[in-house]
């Protein structure tokens, strides 16, 4: 016998094809939900903090503008420059608290894009699947010997019980 004469194939027999890519997409999903979660807390907590934050230098900002403006009209510069200082402090900190805030808001928002991509993915290999599954059984069908029915029939009784 020569190479070209033999055809090997080292496959599983019986094995659904396709099965691991739908996995792959159901651990993907799993995954970005689980994510999605996540970066909601985490950006409800930091927004907390932020509230907090804000609440508690509310009291420090009112002084500072209270000194700031007595500064001005006494013409004390240094003491103007301090409290401008810790005004511009207290704000930069406010703003980055903000900007977290938004930036995980904003992941948040590419994670649901992701998750409804890989859902619609999920969805169209199962449609896919079932009329591969469908074409096998009507050509089981057709092929008319008994052992084919039977094949198709038992394949019909697995697809009733899986739905």
């Amino acid at each position: 016998r020569t190479m070209s004469d033999e055809i090997r194939h080292y496959g599983v027999r019986g094995m659904k094809w396709g099965v691991r890519k739908q996995r792959k997409l159901q651990s993907r999903l799993e995954r970005a939900k689980q994510r999605q979660k996540s970066l909601a807390v985490k950006a409800d907590r930091i927004e907390s903090k932020a509230i907090k934050l804000d609440a508690k230098n509310s009291k420090k900002v009112y002084k500072l503008q209270k000194t700031i403006m007595k500064a001005e009209a006494k013409g004390n510069e240094e003491r103007y420059k301090k409290a401008r200082q810790k005004l511009a402090k207290i704000n930069l900190k406010s703003a980055k608290m903000k900007m977290k805030v938004a930036d995980i808001r904003q992941q948040v928002k590419g994670n649901s894009k992701l998750m409804t991509k890989l859902e619609k993915k999920i969805d169209k290999n199962a449609a896919k699947h079932a009329r591969k599954y469908e074409k096998t059984i009507n050509s089981l069908l057709a092929a008319g010997d008994d052992k084919s029915k039977a094949k198709a029939k038992a394949m019909q009784a697995e697809k009733k019980n899986q739905a």
